[in-house]
């Protein structure tokens, strides 16, 4: 038929991998919230050339709690 099916649609993008890429590298989407967010702040730290306050602006966080998440994601 002319019309693609949810189903159909459905079943190619289960076979797809979710990535989204930055100049620092890319983000796996197919994994746990707690690891997409560690490899989002990855990502925006090294994108600010590993400068704290500049990164937490960034991300609308404050400098205690990136440091935080950046010692428990051993960054």
């Amino acid at each position: 038929t002319s019309y693609i099916s949810a189903e159909a649609t459905k079943a190619v993008l289960a076979k797809q991998s979710v990535s989204v890429s930055s100049k620092a590298g890319s983000i796996n989407l197919n994994q746990d919230l707690d690891h997409i967010i560690s490899d989002v702040i990855k990502t925006v730290f090294l994108e600010e050339d590993q400068n704290q306050s500049r990164t937490a602006q960034r991300l609308g966080i404050s400098r205690s709690t990136l440091w935080r998440r950046l010692k428990e994601g051993d960054i």
